[in-house]
């Protein structure tokens, strides 16, 4: 298990032992599956090839960004699941509204093994300082600590920092995705379709996807388009705006409030305005009771939904990180 995996991903405790974690609980599924004992080993990234070669393990699974020279002495079964991959930044730092205003001075941490060019051409760029960590869990106590002002980082561990720490800013620029893989060994007790069957019904009894939702995946984003103009809202007054507690911009000016709906619904509301669905909705019934305020318009397509967005400079509406792209600006997450 690579200690580069952070919570929620793997949950290490003060003994960097592993007592869980999405990762942890899918090769534990694999391994009953086939009636295996499991034996988690830490390795930190830059063992992984020398280890693979001396056939010291029988399976590795990590962000594919981060796969090294190993990946040619392993069998790869498909990936697990997408993995979204954000630039985020401590709470003092300047706002970035695509990674070319990245300073030619900055400091971006991620890390050990990265490979950022798969993930934005601009964090290649010879004048991007780098600061490397083994894990991002200490990727983000150095981003909380200022060590740097901007960190590469998985969707699952930027939404379990920011909901930690208000010091992790409310802002965070989408990179390419990248996908949990895992790699077996050729003379392991396990081949990669093997692995890759086991994925799969745990996928299909909806383990995996439970799994993935524990670890707040897909996180949410509140977001506006590149065309919009007002005047930047706190966090509390954003969703003050969603939980009918107040009717427009700093300036007075209305919004047209976008929610995702169906499926969605549920998860949005508890995860990015950190409330139950059920208040949500009476607050709203209350205000069009009194014809004050009307409901956000819900979408049950999270991709009609930034359409919308695109369309209407004076729209603000929440999307699953996975839809979220370089159209729309995010004002906050989750």
């Amino acid at each position: 298990m690579p200690v580069s995996l952070g919570a929620p991903l793997a949950e290490w405790d003060e003994q960097q032992q592993l007592r869980g974690g999405l990762v942890v609980q899918l090769a534990r599924h694999v391994a009953s599956s086939r009636g295996l004992a499991l034996e988690l080993l830490p390795l930190p990234p830059a063992r992984l090839r020398n280890e693979a070669a001396a056939g010291n393990f029988d399976a590795v699974c990590l962000p594919e960004a981060q796969r090294g020279p190993e990946r040619d002495l392993l069998d790869w079964a498909p990936p697990a699941f997408e993995l979204n991959a954000l630039l985020l930044a401590h709470v003092t730092s300047p706002r970035l509204e695509r990674m070319a205003d990245l300073p030619a001075d900055a400091v971006v941490g991620h890390v050990q093994g990265t490979n950022l060019a798969a993930l934005d051409p601009g964090l290649a760029d010879p004048r991007v300082r780098h600061e490397d960590a083994l894990s991002e869990d200490r990727l983000a106590r150095k981003l909380l600590s200022r060590r740097h002002p901007y960190a590469v980082m998985s969707q699952p561990a930027a939404s379990h920092w920011r909901a930690q720490s208000p010091d992790v800013a409310a802002w965070a620029l989408p990179l390419e995705k990248t996908a949990l893989v895992c790699g077996l060994a050729r003379r392991g007790p396990l081949s990669a379709g093997q692995w890759a069957e086991a994925q799969d019904q745990a996928r299909r009894q909806g383990l995996l996807p439970q799994w993935m939702h524990d670890a707040r995946m897909p996180g949410f984003a509140m977001v506006v388009s590149r065309q919009h103009e007002a005047a930047p809202l706190t966090e509390q007054q954003l969703n003050d705006l969603f939980l009918a507690r107040r009717g427009g911009t700093a300036n007075g000016g209305p919004l047209r409030l976008l929610m995702l709906g169906g499926a969605w619904r549920a998860d949005a509301i508890r995860q990015l305005l950190q409330r139950e669905p059920g208040e949500y909705t009476a607050q709203w019934s209350g205000q069009q009771f009194g014809g004050r305020r009307r409901a956000p318009e819900e979408f049950d397509d999270p991709v009609q939904l930034r359409a919308a967005l695109r369309q209407d400079p004076r729209a603000l509406g929440v999307l699953p990180w996975w839809a979220v792209d370089a159209s729309v600006r995010v004002l906050n997450f989750r």
